[in-house]
């Protein structure tokens, strides 16, 4: 299964209320990890006896104050989750909702950890040989501030991630405001989880010697091993999970799947790309439903190529082969059934009609009536294109003849073809325009399929095709016949089967 897919699955799974609640116990999770490093520090130090002033502290800091700030950041997007305001209205605050719940974790963190690291400078503490170099304290501070609001950062990152994919399947909004930067997330990751520990190392290996530099170190190496433990997780998470709903929609789109749409689930370049592909799958399936519906007017090739050449096909010179294709009697057949089996027939004969001609590389021009109109070698090439125009006549012939139309009634029909240097392209101005085929060749076709009726047959195709035949037809020659329009006369053939 796809990233792609499992993120939908996720966020379907998701509730308003869940979501609520998941972003406060993501806020107020500071507290625990404050504990936890608190702890290092105690445990290693010796010095459980300070649990005194760190765990209430950091229960009004962390706990309290953070909460309330957390509800204030919330609130209204948890308007909007309970349908009391429109998305317009708290797209920009969803959207900074990372950076925003972060510093106020850090305006916290800072207060709070200024307080623990200055207390001993005023008062007796029974802190004794624990007291931190000036150097030390102040880099401790910035140390925490920088790692709890990287932190929050990267858990809000994530947590969007999920917000986005339910806001988008449930309620179908995308975010469209982008404000954050890629590189400057995976900067400030690394300057977090590799530097900053680093620095602090450096910081007590230059402010304390013996026993108590070996204890600072300790707590500090551990207190950092947790620390970017805990952090990368999140960072990745929260910089590789977009990404791989991206490239799983990319996948898809890649399979022909073009209904696909994403969730926006980032606020930085990722985000930005994920619109600007939603963007491009709706053109594409744009695009594609107008080829589509294009096609059903005129032949799907000709829609291709008009669209492939920005609305108009430039003239061009060709020799094809042409096919002429008419009902036997259908005027008197119209007369004689309800309207409704007409269109039913009129239907049932268009899609017999098109099947062998599209199976031969042909293309069909239009449909005028009973009267059908098609081409090959045009637009579509195709070097044998008079055989081919022979066999689709033959098997539109057995399938017509084999064929109960609508109103229990048979048919037969009439094919004229014949072959000849012609031209194609768009015609007209405006916003009236047309795929035409011009030259004499084509109406020598339509007339030869007006003349079945007057040599009781059912194919008749002209010299130049037969000239351009393989030995596999048996043709049959009818002699030379006037065409109506032409002063020289044709000579003309049938298949001897038919």
């Amino acid at each position: 299964m796809s990233e792609a897919t499992l993120s939908i699955t996720a966020a379907g799974c998701d509730t308003a209320a869940s979501l609520k609640r998941r972003y406060y116990l993501l806020m107020l999770s500071v507290f625990l990890v404050d504990m936890v490093i608190s702890g290092i520090f105690m445990q290693f130090s010796d010095s459980w006896h300070l649990a005194w002033r760190i765990i209430p502290s950091s229960a009004i800091m962390l706990l309290g104050a953070n909460l309330v700030l957390a509800y204030w950041q919330f609130a209204p997007i948890a308007r909007f989750l309970d349908g009391k305001v429109e998305f317009a209205a708290i797209e920009r605050r969803m959207t900074q909702l990372q950076l925003q719940s972060a510093r106020n974790v850090g305006i916290l963190t800072l207060v709070l950890m200024t307080f623990r690291m200055s207390l001993p400078f005023f008062i007796d503490t029974g802190y004794g040989q624990a007291m931190p170099t000036i150097v030390d304290a102040i880099s401790t501070v910035v140390v925490e501030v920088a790692f709890f609001f990287t932190l929050i950062y990267f858990l809000i990152g994530d947590y969007l991630s999920g917000l986005g994919q339910f806001i988008f399947h449930r309620f179908g909004h995308n975010l469209s405001l982008y404000f954050g930067r890629f590189s400057v997330k995976l900067g400030v990751a690394l300057l977090v989880s590799s530097l900053l520990p680093m620095i602090m190392i450096l910081i007590d290996v230059n402010s304390y010697d013996g026993d108590r530099g070996r204890v600072e170190i300790m707590i500090d190496a551990t207190a950092a091993l947790f620390g970017v433990a805990l952090a990368a997780i999140f960072v990745t998470r929260s910089l590789i999970r977009p990404l791989g709903i991206l490239s799983g929609g990319m996948t898809q789109v890649a399979d022909g799947k073009l209904d696909v749409r994403l969730p926006i689930t980032s606020n930085d370049e990722v985000g930005r790309v994920t619109g600007q592909f939603n963007r491009m799958v709706e053109g594409l399936q744009d695009r594609e439903f107008v080829r589509e519906t294009f096609g059903k007017y005129v032949s799907e090739s000709v829609a291709a190529q008009i669209l492939k050449d920005k609305g108009r096909l430039t003239g061009d010179v060709r020799e094809a082969t042409l096919m002429f294709i008419d009902i036997e009697g259908f005027t008197t057949l119209s007369e004689q059934l309800p309207p409704h089996d007409v269109i039913a027939l009129l239907n049932e004969y268009s899609a017999i009609v098109s099947d062998p001609v599209r199976a031969h590389n042909g293309v069909i021009n239009n449909f005028i009536g009973d009267g059908v109109f098609a081409t090959f070698n045009l637009p579509l090439e195709h070097e044998d294109h008079a055989c081919a125009a022979v066999r689709a006549a033959l098997e539109i012939g057995a399938a017509v003849n084999s064929h109960v139309f609508a109103g229990g009634v048979r048919i037969c029909v009439r094919i004229g073809i014949n072959t000849g240097e012609v031209v194609a392209g768009t015609v007209g101005s405006g916003d009236r325009l047309t795929y035409a085929i011009l030259g004499d060749a084509v109406n020598v076709a339509h007339r030869v399929e007006e003349l079945n009726k007057e040599l009781k047959t059912r194919l008749l195709f002209t010299e130049t095709t037969r000239a351009k035949l393989d030995a596999s037809f048996d043709c049959k020659e009818l002699g030379t016949q006037p065409i109506r329009g032409k002063t020289a006369s044709l000579k003309l053939y049938t298949i001897a089967s038919q």
